[in-house]
């Protein structure tokens, strides 16, 4: 290295002498800028995770004043539940290995809730629950997977 600068001249070792620093804030700003971008979409993330817990808390009310009816959970039960809850289903529902799958939209995400609570209150367990918000109004669309309980 020494033998490369030695051999440069006295103006390009000027010229290096003034790159290196300015190469190094701009490698530093382009760093920087990227964390700062990283951590807004963290921030936003933050806030939504939050907003969905805080709407989650405030049902809770609603649904522990639920009644439960023991009846068998199977691909006829669970589409009547969704019907009785006002969830609409894309296809029947479909039976699989790792339960029965549900293609669900509603007109607002407490009747989701609502079928959740009903499936759980007749012994079904949510192996998977997937849900994005299509509207302002809070209509959803989504995957319900349900194991039956097992009899």
């Amino acid at each position: 290295m020494n033998k490369l600068l030695a051999n440069l001249g006295d103006r390009d070792r000027r010229i290096l002498r003034w790159a290196l620093p300015v190469a190094a804030l701009l490698l530093a700003l382009i760093v920087g800028r990227h964390l700062v971008v990283e951590r807004q979409l963290a921030s936003g993330r933050l806030q939504l995770a939050l907003e969905d817990i805080a709407w989650l808390q405030s049902q809770g009310d609603a649904l522990a004043q639920r009644r439960c009816e023991r009846v068998p959970l199977d691909t006829q039960g669970l589409a009547r539940l969704a019907a009785q809850n006002g969830v609409q289903l894309a296809d029947g529902p479909v039976s699989g290995p790792g339960g029965i799958r549900l293609d669900i939209a509603a007109v607002h995400g407490n009747r989701v809730l609502a079928l959740v609570a009903d499936v759980e209150c007749r012994g079904g367990r949510i192996a998977e629950l997937n849900l994005d918000t299509l509207d302002d109004s809070g209509s959803v669309k989504g995957i319900l997977v349900v194991v039956p309980a097992v009899t």
